[in-house]
């Protein structure tokens, strides 16, 4: 799979792309419903997640991960448990072999949980984070309606730490809107 995120800053007045966050990733899924009618899938994975940047603005790092999905009525509950495949320390500030982000886990933690709702053609979603060891986290509170094709108007509230690499060690509260081509 892959996903890329990218954040456009239309306040300025060249309006450049802040970041973008690339995000290729493997994974294998086992459907688990003929063992239990709520319990969908359960996915083993690989992810490294970078946003292309060199020298101070680098940010990267590589996990493997556990998905759970099941569902309750129409709710759906997405529970992702990962651990970080360790870097190096850099050697040197511009060292590009080590690690960019070692604090990440601080701010991301070690998973989340994704609840989504579906209404009609419309899709609610939530995503939350907390790391107990730091009182870090974040809540992301999401909403899609199609528009034509597979397109989607999405517009999001974020509160929190790790909305992109860049920033992955501020605290942000943002309002979005965007596309998404897929759900």
């Amino acid at each position: 799979a892959y996903t890329q995120t990218s954040w456009w800053q239309t306040m300025e007045d060249s309006a450049p792309f802040r970041e973008n966050n690339y995000q290729p990733e493997m994974f294998v899924l086992f459907p688990m419903s003929k063992y239990h009618k709520n319990f969908d899938a359960l996915i083993f994975g690989i992810n490294h997640q970078s946003n292309g940047q060199s020298g101070k603005l680098s940010r990267s790092w590589n996990r493997i991960y556990t998905r759970f999905v099941f569902h309750k009525d129409k709710i759906i509950f997405n529970a992702r448990l990962w651990y970080r495949i360790p870097e190096r320390k850099k050697r040197y500030p511009n060292d590009t072999k080590g690690d960019d982000n070692p604090d990440i886990l601080d701010y991301l933690g070690y998973g989340d949980l994704r609840i989504g709702y579906p209404y009609k053609d419309n899709l609610l979603t939530s995503k939350i984070r907390y790391n107990p060891w730091t009182n870090k986290g974040a809540i992301e509170i999401g909403y899609s309606a199609p528009l034509k094709n597979n397109i989607f108007l999405y517009c999001q509230y974020f509160y929190g730490y790790g909305e992109s690499l860049i920033d992955y060690n501020r605290k942000v509260n943002k309002i979005g809107i965007g596309f998404e081509y897929s759900r």
